[in-house]
């Protein structure tokens, strides 16, 4: 028997929150998730009946370490991260250390390298993979200077949702 992929969705907004949330229940029969949220996406977690943990307590990289250090997740799937110190670039950076893959879901059409960058303008919490909502998204974040490789089209979760329903 194949052991299951073990996921860590981190979210802290509730854009971002809505997009983790269609994936969890889109593939919990095929992987086990561990919802880490806080601030506007703890609502988001709470409505969907979703088991989650608040993760307010990560207020340092070494916190952020310590967590996956626990939870030991095959991937990480962050929503957007626009505040330098928000819990997801925490845990960005945390992965990048453990080497754990990391994927961002861009859920807006704006700021897409404001989801990434430093306060001198690098490009220092990149995830492996970044998800656009479509190509405008994707042409977009590359006129914004993020790495064309590691973008991918691969629409909206949460919005796909919305149509299901």
């Amino acid at each position: 028997m194949l052991a299951q992929l073990k996921v860590l969705t981190v979210s802290s907004e509730p854009g971002g929150a809505k997009n983790l949330v269609a994936v969890a229940q889109e593939f919990n029969e095929v992987a086990v998730f561990k919802n880490c949220c806080s601030r506007g996406a703890v609502p988001v977690f709470k409505a969907s009946g979703l088991k989650y943990e608040q993760a307010g307590h990560i207020n340092k990289l070494s916190d952020a370490v310590a967590l996956l250090q626990t939870v030991r997740p095959d991937v990480i799937l962050s929503g957007r991260g626009i505040d330098p110190a928000s819990f997801e670039r925490r845990i960005t950076r945390a992965a990048q250390t453990l080497q754990v893959p990391c994927i961002g879901v861009i859920d807006e059409w704006y700021d897409y390298r404001k989801n990434y960058e430093d306060a001198s303008g690098n490009l220092t919490g990149l995830p492996d993979i970044v998800c656009c909502p479509d190509n405008q998204a994707r042409q977009e974040a590359i006129h914004d200077g993020l790495p064309v490789d590691i973008l991918h089209v691969t629409g909206s979760p949460a919005l796909a949702s919305v149509f299901d329903q």
